[in-house]
Order: C-alpha cells, then structure tokens, then sequence
C-alpha cells in the first residue's frame, strides 16, 4: 500500500501479462485462478489496509491491472462473444445441467487427488499455519472449499453446476495439497529438531547427515511418482503417429481429406478423436472430419459450421465402416483415405483393421508401429 505509483509499473505490468496468457491459454484454469486471486485479494484487504487512502490505492492497482490484461484480451474476448460460450454458459446456469449429469466424481478419482501420502502431511501443514499464525497459508484450504462450491454451487442454493466441473477441481487438487504438503514437511522438521534438543543423546555433529537423508529420502519418494507421471493410457498421439504423418506429407496429395476415429462426446453435442488420427491437421496439414475441440463453443467464419462437423461424422458413423453405405458417404464427404492409430481411447474405434483389411472397398498403403492408412477405392 505504501509503494509509489512508478514502482508499481513493472509488477503491474507483469501481472496484467500473466492474466492474458491464462486467459488466452484455457478458460477453465482462469477461473480457477480467479477463485484464488479473489480470496487473496480479500485477504489483503483485511490484513494490508488501514487507511481510505491505502484502499483507494489498492484498488485502484488492481483495477487497472485488470484492465490492462482485458485490453490484452480485447480482440480474443470480442470473438467469444461471437460464439456459443456465453450462450453455453447461461444454458447451464439457467437450466443447473450440472447437477444431473456430468458432474460426479468416482472414488477412483477422489483417489487420485489424494493419493501419495500428501494429505496427512497437509493436515499436518495446515495445524502448523495455524499454529505459527501464518495466516496467509490458510488461503490453500479456502480456495479449495471455494473451488469446490464453484463446481457445484447447489451446495448453497445457486444454480450453474458443470461450467467448472468436479473433475477439474480434483485435477487440481495437487495445487493445493503440495504447498500445504511442504508445510507439513517443515512442522516435521521443527518436531525432529524438537525432539533432538530435548533428548539426552545430543548427535550435533549428526544433524547436517540426517538432513541431507532426509532431503534425499523427500527426493527418492517424489522422483517414484514423476517417473510414471505421463500414463500411456491416456496418450493419443504416439511416435508411430508422428512417422506416419510423415508419410502422409509425403505420399498423400494436399487436397486429399482423410477420415479418422471419432465419437460424439459432451452429451453427443461435438465430435472428438479417440487417437493420434486428431492431429494431422495439425502435423500434416491435410484435412479431416475432425476440428479441434473448441469448434463446439468458439465463432466460426461459417455459417451453422458446428452443426455440419456433427453431420458429416454422422452419415459415415452411422453404416458399418466395410459397407457400401459407408463408403458412399466418405467419397460423398470428400474423403480418400482412411487413418488408424496405435492408441485407443475409448478402446472401441469405428475403423477396425481388420475389417478394412478384408473388404475389397479399401487398399492398405501404410502400416508402421500400429499406425494404418487405407485408400478408398
């Protein structure tokens, strides 16, 4: 409160940077975020202001910060406007979809969260907070009840369940769990050290080798998980893929569409991939029946274009992939070949390899590593 107004430029500015890359960068993580810089917010109201004038100060900074990361986001935010986010979002508030569907958590996942030792030694951090006063570490705990409620609000009688999911607040429950975790690593070491002081074997000379176990033991058990921290189940995109998208630029003509897996997702309302087949587009450059995610809820140059992603999936997916109905639609839509990659998720894809194989409709042209190409003849 008591710096001056040029001193606050550089944080201010880099404040307002950091609001427009998590903005821009993914709309659930802002909100969550805004979640925590609303309780720090409050909170430093309470312990930093005393005075009018160290308010009007405050809030003053703060409100241009804001301002100055929205203006970075001006043009960005003017296109959402546009597309069916807000609509989307007034749907579910207005219509509380959230509470039915969508938005329940299995204790699997719960298990994941909390999994790894880390919440008895936040527990253990968050007495030592309150212990030590440290009052600013209790703003953890706060933005998880607070986060929590956000996702679902009919726990104190408001409408909008599932614009945050539950799913994604336990995706980020390490958020909080770790720094509390940390605490709790300290209060166990002010206890050890306790205990050493007041035993009658005094092992000075002892205490830096026992820190140095004890650090490294903190390492082994975190290097454990960090190992296995990308689970192969959920990878769509694989190193067979990235060759295969080689041979595609290679072999397959610019114009040419391929058709990869998909299936209707979000309550049947967008389309999505199922494995690497999602990212060649991106990796390739050729076309195909698939769009990343936010054609469901961003603007698009065309007219209705959400609706026709839905419908050109739909009149291939709807015949079995080895029928002539099948095939009919695919040369109907544009497409010329036909993509299978080594991942599957759901394991159950429309093109089957086998099937493909031996139906006369389709000619093998690639497979590498899992990965299959098919021309429609």
């Amino acid at each position: 409160p008591g710096a001056r107004w040029h001193a606050l430029v550089r944080p201010g500015g880099l404040a307002a940077l950091a609001t427009a890359r998590v903005i821009l960068g993914h709309y659930l993580v802002a909100l969550l975020i805004a979640i925590l810089e609303l309780l720090y917010g409050l909170y430093a109201l309470a312990v930093r202001v005393r005075s009018w004038h160290a308010l009007v100060r405050m809030i003053g900074a703060s409100a241009l910060t804001g301002a100055a990361g929205a203006l970075l986001c001006l043009p960005w935010l003017l296109r959402i406007r546009e597309g069916q986010l807000l609509r989307l979002g007034s749907y579910f508030i207005a219509n509380n979809i959230g509470v039915g569907t969508g938005n329940d958590q299995s204790p699997q996942q719960v298990e994941w969260a909390l999994g790894h030792g880390l919440l008895p030694l936040a527990v253990l951090g968050i007495v030592w907070i309150v212990a030590r006063r440290r009052w600013m570490g209790l703003l953890f705990p706060a933005w998880a009840i607070v986060a929590w409620i956000a996702a679902n609000p009919f726990l104190i009688g408001l409408n909008g369940a599932g614009i945050v999911s539950s799913f994604a607040v336990i995706l980020a429950a390490y958020l909080v769990l770790c720094p509390l975790a940390g605490a709790g690593l300290v209060a166990a070491g002010e206890g050890l050290h306790w205990l050493l002081a007041h035993s009658w074997f005094k092992p000075r000379r002892f205490v830096p080798w026992l820190q140095a176990l004890l650090v490294a033991g903190i390492v082994a058990w975190g290097v454990r998980y960090q190992a296995g921290i990308v689970d192969p189940q959920y990878q769509l995109l694989t190193p067979a893929d990235v060759a295969a998208a080689t041979w595609v630029r290679e072999h397959v003509p610019p114009d040419a569409r391929i058709f990869v897996n998909s299936f209707p997702a979000y309550a049947d309302a967008v389309y999505v991939g199922t494995d690497g087949g999602w990212w060649l587009p991106l990796l390739t450059g050729r076309r195909t029946n698939l769009d990343p995610i936010s054609y469901g809820f961003e603007a698009a140059e065309e007219p209705e274009y959400m609706q026709r992603v839905i419908e050109r999936n739909r009149a291939v997916l709807d015949h079995p992939v080895d029928s002539v109905e099948a095939v009919a639609a695919l040369k109907a839509g544009g497409y010329a070949y036909l993509y299978d990659g080594p991942a599957a998720n759901p394991p159950a894809e429309y093109l089957d390899p086998a099937r493909l194989d031996a139906s006369p409709l389709y000619e093998p042209v690639y497979s590498a590593g899992g990965a299959r190409i098919w021309r429609i003849r």
